[in-house]
């Protein structure tokens, strides 16, 4: 658009020169401010470049005629008789509407050559070999990734099975010794008898001074101490023999087993005799407060028969003897009938648990380095064939490019005479002179070099080999399965079976 320059203004030149500083200062602050005016101005007329530019879509030739303003432009620049009537060959907005277009022409050769050039690279991208060789090596990462975690557990793992080794013989010869020919049994919770023990020492305890409390007269005289040494001893000595000496009575060697029922009945006896004593002294303290314990020893020692004569009380007795009877079988029953062979039995499985437990943990880095190499495989797999179907579309794509290009370049020139043709119609309509005679021109792009754009005809077949090689890369994927399934079946019984263990320890 052409225009005149206007002359400077001559009272400017009368103007303070102070006026000049903050002009100065005004035009640095502002300048700024322009320059992104001027990237926001650039990048605008970029997206209007690109608008359309896409083949595969058709042009909006409205909307490219409203993003160039060009029946505003037309209007304007025709009520000023421009272009001149002499004009011969297009130029201001005209040569900007054929420029536009031919923009987008060069934007669509250019998507085109990329598409080409993409499939170039892809191809030589995709490479069979390549997968094939790294499914392959998946199974022999995957065993020496084991054997390092192997060689790590190796130590700990030989011991725990050396240990469990060791109690196994130890628990085959006391059966063979012995003659035991089954399983040794006893409670999950033994804790939970001696829990039942300290129960009884409670209720005897409670009992007697019940008893007490009922049958004194006015002071008690017998002491809460006396009853809770008595009903801990009551119930807590015959626990003890009945855990420790009862079950000597099972022995096979018959010296043993003697001194266990002697031992029995020295027992009874003992739980009896305690208590008769507590029968007894209570009896005697209830009678006369004032004696002691000291004297109720006395009387026994003196006249050990008196001991049954105060036949009123031996409800004391009977308590006191069945809690001591009591507390002797919950002895017996807390482990195995046999002597020492709950305890044998037990050193043996919490060996066996602990091998198991060092075993478990091998096992489970294993699984995950199993899973890990499987996960692998899947995603070589799955990759190699996204790769071979993204160029399967590329490849007919590009074989549509040549074609669809060359509809582009005749719907760009029909959409740049249009245009032009509003352009010129609108300008004619404003102008007070004679049309230019460049409104005549018809534009015509040259046509396109189709061998510059056509992709090589061998990617077809391209694409039907590696649509083939994906069945053989599906076979090898799958070999690679059953070794890293072999692998770990293998890996898993050589842990189970402790001597192919220390076998290989050995080598």
């Amino acid at each position: 658009m052409e225009g005149t320059i206007a002359p400077p203004n001559a009272g400017a030149a009368n103007s303070d020169s102070g006026s000049i500083g903050w002009r100065h200062i005004l035009a640095a602050a502002l300048m700024p401010l322009a320059s992104a005016w001027q990237k926001i101005r650039r990048g605008i007329w970029s997206a209007r470049y690109s608008f359309g530019s896409d083949i595969a879509k058709p042009l909006d030739i409205e909307r490219i005629s409203t993003h160039l303003a060009v029946v505003k432009r037309a209007s304007e620049e025709g009520s000023q008789n421009i272009p001149p009537s002499l004009e011969e060959a297009p130029t201001g907005t005209q040569r900007e509407i054929i420029g536009y277009f031919s923009n987008l022409r060069r934007r669509a050769q250019k998507q085109v050559a990329e598409t080409v050039e993409k499939l170039r690279k892809t191809s030589e991208q995709i490479d069979i070999s390549d997968s094939l060789t790294k499914l392959r090596d998946v199974p022999a990462n995957c065993e020496n990734k084991i054997m390092r975690h192997v060689a790590d557990f190796e130590s700990q793992l030989n011991k725990t099975i050396e240990r469990e080794q060791k109690q196994s013989q130890y628990y085959d010869a006391f059966c063979r010794k012995n003659g035991l020919d089954r399983v040794a049994h006893y409670p999950r919770a033994a804790h939970f008898y001696y829990l039942i023990a300290a129960v009884l020492i409670v209720a005897v305890a409670f009992a007697l001074a019940r008893f007490v409390e009922i049958n004194a007269a006015g002071d008690y005289g017998v002491s809460a101490a006396w009853i809770v040494t008595v009903s801990a001893i009551a119930v807590i000595a015959p626990l003890l023999v009945g855990d420790v000496w009862l079950r000597s009575i099972h022995h096979v060697a018959g010296f043993r087993r003697s001194i266990g029922w002697i031992g029995a009945m020295l027992a009874i006896g003992a739980i009896l005799g305690l208590a008769l004593y507590a029968d007894f002294h209570i009896a005697v303290v209830l009678a006369n407060p004032d004696t002691s314990s000291r004297d109720v020893l006395d009387a026994i020692l003196a006249d050990p028969i008196a001991i049954v004569s105060p036949v009123e009380s031996w409800k004391a007795f009977g308590l006191v003897s069945l809690a001591g009877l009591f507390a002797m079988l919950l002895g017996y029953r807390s482990d195995d009938p046999y002597p020492g062979y709950g305890a044998v039995q037990r050193s043996y499985y919490r060996a066996r648990d602990v091998r198991d437990d060092a075993a478990a943990r091998l096992r489970k880095r294993m699984n995950l380095r199993i899973d890990k190499a499987e996960a692998e495989i899947a995603a070589i797999t799955k990759s190699f064939k996204n790769d071979v179907r993204s160029y399967a579309r590329l490849v007919e794509h590009a074989g549509r490019s040549p074609a669809a290009l060359s509809d582009f370049d005749a719907e760009l020139e029909d959409a740049c005479n249009t245009v032009l043709d509003t352009y010129r119609e609108a300008n004619a309509a404003a102008r007070q002179s004679d049309s230019p005679l460049s409104f005549a021109e018809h534009v015509c792009f040259s046509p396109n070099d189709e061998a510059s754009y056509q992709p090589p005809a061998n990617h077809s077949s391209r694409v039907e080999e590696l649509q083939t090689a994906m069945g053989e890369l599906e076979n090898e994927a799958n070999l690679a399965r059953e070794k890293l399934r072999a692998l770990n079946l293998r890996m898993i019984s050589s842990i189970a079976e402790p001597q192919a263990i220390d076998t290989d320890s050995a080598a």
